[in-house]
């Protein structure tokens, strides 16, 4: 679902906001057998019919501003939310190898183009986005001997996110000559991952750890038409 407004006075600016949400319920079987513990026979097959539902959410929201006849600034935001109920269940993985998987995606992008010449177009453009994993594995079942219902497992605290950030710069200018257009420019990009893992004995030892990618390119091309 989309939603635009335009600045019928003077025409400056237009707002556009773009809303997609989906619901998705998905099965998984789990296909396995039941061993015997010291001949290792089969001795039952194991068939279980698993909901694993997936939910998408897409908010944008986008707003095109004239600063002047040969200049227009752009900006917009989105935000992704992804949840996947009991990822990884399926097959011979059962419902225990399974996890919750939830990613929430934050981004904003601004582009600004500029009319140099009649014949000479710049593009400027900042993107930004913060990216965020989270796997809360499931709970497992503790069985009890009394009378009592059997209940899961509390959630181990050890289940933090992991960020990813992307930064990105670009410039690309047009030139227009005759039958030829030329595009030429230069695309900074940079990607910085963090993330902290517990480990020894009840997880009390933490090692943390960011890896940081730089990636510069520049751009030509040509493009004749007759």
């Amino acid at each position: 679902m989309a939603a635009a407004s335009v600045d019928q006075s003077t025409k400056s600016y237009a707002f556009l906001f773009d809303i997609n949400k989906r619901d998705i319920g998905n099965s998984a079987v789990v296909n396995a057998v039941t061993l015997d513990p010291t001949t290792f026979q089969i001795v039952d097959p194991y068939t279980q019919i698993f909901s694993t539902p997936f939910r998408f959410l897409r908010l944008s929201p986008r707003v095109d501003y004239k600063i002047t006849p040969k200049q227009s600034l752009m900006f917009r935001y989105g935000y992704t939310k992804n949840d996947y109920d009991h990822y990884g269940v399926g097959s011979f993985n059962l419902v225990s190898r399974g996890a919750n998987a939830h990613l929430r995606e934050q981004a904003i992008q601004v582009t600004e183009t500029a009319i140099l010449s009649p014949k000479v177009i710049s593009e400027t453009q900042f993107f930004s986005s913060t990216n965020t994993i989270r796997i809360r594995p499931i709970p497992p079942i503790r069985r009890s001997k009394s009378r009592t219902p059997s209940v899961a497992a509390p959630i181990p605290k050890h289940c933090r996110p992991i960020p990813t950030h992307h930064y990105q710069v670009q410039n690309i200018t047009t030139v227009a000559e005759k039958s030829h257009t030329i595009r030429f420019g230069v695309w900074l990009r940079t990607v910085a991952l963090t993330d902290t893992s517990q480990e020894n004995f009840m997880r009390r030892l933490a090692s943390w750890s960011r890896i940081c990618f730089w990636n510069c390119r520049g751009l030509i091309a040509v493009d004749a038409r007759k």
